[in-house]
């Protein structure tokens, strides 16, 4: 039986988290919108603000000197093919040893700056899946991870095995069954998150799905209110940090409220594996997603 082992769409953080303050968008057809909106979204600001044709795409910058005397930067590029640019670096490294430089790269380029901006993010590369792990040489079906998903993999009627319980499992895991047609899910769990319930809008997906525009385009401050109730919502958990103890009084309230959260929401067979044994704010807090992810 060919199984996959997966490390994409749904969303589960307000849509006012991916705006810019000074390019927000008033016309988010739900206050979760999906990936793929996200991506118009920010595609729509490049435009507006005629950046496209200063991005360069499929480049790697293989080195960056300074020049002391001139006071500017040297920098080498290295021009990707077509799509090589969506590979990890162990992905185009494995491709450069087997096939060589030409399906990766095209020529090198050398220029100047005098200002370098590094934007690469933290979690640009995925975690590799260790080679040790016994069994993988002669595992059948396709292994990736989420941050590399292969669209081009039929999960329909497979019995999927999903290793990790962090953020992103808890955006994809319930589109397996539901949209992907997966025949079974299991889901690996080194250790059990922390779950809250995901924030809703005022009367609901639905409602704000339909009046959610119409309010942010017609209502003076409206927009301009609801972003800043949310964000001072998302920091006012800075009381659970600190050592004193209002912030241990905080922290046990919160734990005892997400318990109970947690068994109002999964069957009582998985009570005891979702009760976390350490305490909240240690890691990452997932949203509601994960939740009815375990009920299928």
């Amino acid at each position: 039986m060919r199984q996959h082992l997966l490390l994409t769409d749904l969303n589960y953080r307000p849509a006012i988290f991916y705006s810019f303050s000074w390019a927000q968008n008033p016309n988010w057809t739900s206050f979760h919108p999906e990936g793929k909106e996200i991506v118009r979204y920010l595609q729509g600001v490049c435009e507006d603000y005629r950046i496209v044709d200063k991005i360069q795409l499929n480049t790697d910058v293989k080195e960056c000197r300074w020049i002391e005397k001139e006071g500017i930067w040297d920098i080498t590029l290295l021009h990707m093919a077509n799509g090589a640019g969506d590979l990890s670096a162990h992905e185009r490294q494995q491709k450069l040893n087997e096939q060589g430089p030409e399906p990766v790269y095209l020529h090198e380029e050398k220029i100047k700056a005098k200002v370098v901006v590094s934007a690469v993010g933290a979690l640009v590369e995925p975690k590799l899946w260790p080679d040790s792990i016994p069994g993988k040489d002669k595992f059948q079906g396709e292994i990736f991870h989420s941050a590399r998903w292969k669209y081009d993999v039929d999960l329909k009627d497979k019995d999927v095995v999903v290793v990790g319980t962090g953020c992103s499992a808890a955006q994809f895991v319930p589109t397996l069954p539901n949209e992907y047609g997966a025949k079974s899910v299991t889901q690996i769990m080194r250790s059990p998150p922390w779950v809250v319930p995901r924030p809703q809008p005022l009367g609901g997906e639905e409602s704000w799905a339909e009046w959610g525009p119409w309010l942010n385009n017609n209502i003076p401050g409206f927009r301009a209110g609801l972003r800043f109730m949310i964000f001072a919502g998302a920091e006012y958990d800075w009381r659970l940090f600190g050592t004193g103890e209002f912030s241990k009084k905080e922290r046990a309230k919160l734990e005892a409220d997400l318990i109970a959260h947690m068994k109002k929401t999964v069957p009582q067979k998985y009570w005891e594996i979702l009760t976390p044994n350490y305490g909240v704010g240690c890691k990452s807090t997932i949203f509601n997603y994960f939740l009815h992810a375990i009920s299928v």
